[in-house]
């Protein structure tokens, strides 16, 4: 499914694609070889992914959100960690992995408790103890996050929130 896609690729020192793999017919971004990976984020994500980038030519790996505008102009969201390549002449390998489109619905607090159950390994009592709340906050959360994203059930939740990893 398209919206799980994974994206692998090697940058230069520009911050131009020089190497991508990915699933041809899931990208959301076609013709990305040889471009500057900016051209394709939201205005918004520009600095956080300058930042990542820059840790990256030292030789630091970071995981940041992003924003990006896709091939059609809709909104998307990732995951991209980055961290230094071992090829000279492309100093930086990436990985993103596109977040569901119902990201975009969440609160900011929404999304730090998704986060917080992956760092947790989707245990809710640590969830809960790592962001300061209680389990019925977690919880209240869960149901916002479920009404959202029209989720139905538990076990749909839990599929959320894995593919939002």
């Amino acid at each position: 499914m398209w919206q799980n896609a994974d994206v692998v690729g090697l940058l230069d020192r520009q911050g131009r694609v020089r190497v991508v793999y990915r699933n041809e017919s899931e990208a959301l971004v076609r013709d990305v070889v040889g471009h500057p990976i900016r051209d394709f984020a939201a205005p918004e994500s520009i600095e956080t992914f300058d930042r990542a980038f820059e840790a990256a030519l030292r030789g630091d790996e970071s995981m940041v959100l992003l924003e990006g505008v896709a091939d059609e102009g809709f909104t998307f969201w990732g995951r991209a960690n980055l961290g230094p390549s071992p090829e000279p002449k492309a100093p930086v390998l990436f990985h993103f992995r596109r977040l569901p489109r119902a990201w975009s619905l969440l609160s900011a607090r929404e999304r730090e408790a998704v986060d917080a159950l992956n760092a947790a390994r989707m245990n809710s009592k640590r969830a809960a103890k790592q962001l300061g709340i209680s389990l019925h906050t977690l919880n209240s959360h869960r149901r916002s996050i479920c009404r959202k994203c029209q989720l139905h059930g538990v076990g749909e939740f839990w599929v959320f929130v894995e593919r939002c990893r």
